[in-house]
């Protein structure tokens, strides 16, 4: 008998494996299941927070993505913000910048590569006003000689700007190493006080993505601190020093 990777096992290990995976499951939908009560009773209390409804887990950011991404706008207050793909987390930064956009200047930029969901998702939240959408087609790169799926011309999104808080969903993830979009730019991009969200940290892509993120602060003597929140999908926190706290919540 043979178990998914090629190596004989026996009846005994077949029927470990199932227990293993059933209580992986149930752990993980118990988990979801908490974060999303988490989350509903601490945006409660936001002004800002006028999203009716969230779609959230599979494809898009799980609850803890969500209670994380609520609890660094209400502390931090971001005027700039980058989010690398267009979706459930959009909607709660849109309520936030809608708010905030009478009292502070903001300038929140998302890059996003498709064109059919940017026209549905900007006519259906009311957010085109509070969006600027840089729409970039999927071209790979080569990393470590291993190929990258990354937003074309995405250093022109960039260039020249500072942001405060940076969302990181999209691209679509690669085998060796994803989402590495920011990496050259990452030292430069940054205002003083910063978070820096990964979402799908549980993939060994983004992993190694977040550890490249880290070797380019250290190396230019910018001292952070990280955290993890885990879910279905895990959530990594890279933040400054004076927002330790984010790392913990």
């Amino acid at each position: 008998m043979k178990l998914g990777t090629g190596k004989s096992v026996n009846i005994f290990d077949k029927l470990a494996y199932i227990r293993d995976e059933k209580i992986k499951t149930i752990t993980n939908t118990t988990s979801e299941i908490l974060w999303r009560e988490i989350f509903k009773d601490t945006v409660k209390g936001y002004d800002w927070y006028t999203v009716k409804s969230l779609s959230l887990g599979r494809w898009a950011i799980g609850y803890n993505y969500a209670y994380v991404l609520a609890r660094v706008l209400e502390g931090l207050k971001p005027k700039s913000i980058l989010e690398l793909g267009l979706g459930q987390s959009s909607k709660i930064i849109n309520s936030y910048v809608a708010y905030q956009k009478n009292k502070h200047t903001i300038n929140y930029e998302v890059v996003e590569q498709s064109k059919e969901w940017l026209q549905f998702f900007l006519e259906d939240n009311s957010a085109e006003d509070n969006i600027i959408v840089h729409q970039r087609e999927i071209e790979q790169k080569r990393f470590n000689n291993k190929p990258v799926n990354v937003y074309s011309g995405f250093g022109s999104v960039v260039k020249n700007k500072k942001y405060s808080l940076i969302s990181i969903d999209g691209p679509k993830g690669s085998n060796y190493i994803s989402r590495i979009d920011v990496l050259p730019f990452i030292t430069n991009i940054l205002e003083e006080d910063f978070v820096i969200m990964i979402d799908d940290y549980n993939r060994m892509g983004e992993k190694r993505m977040a550890t490249q993120i880290e070797k380019r602060l250290q190396e230019a003597n910018i001292k952070f601190f990280t955290g993890i929140y885990k879910s279905q999908c895990d959530v990594y926190v890279i933040c400054s020093s004076n927002w330790q706290f984010f790392t913990t919540l």
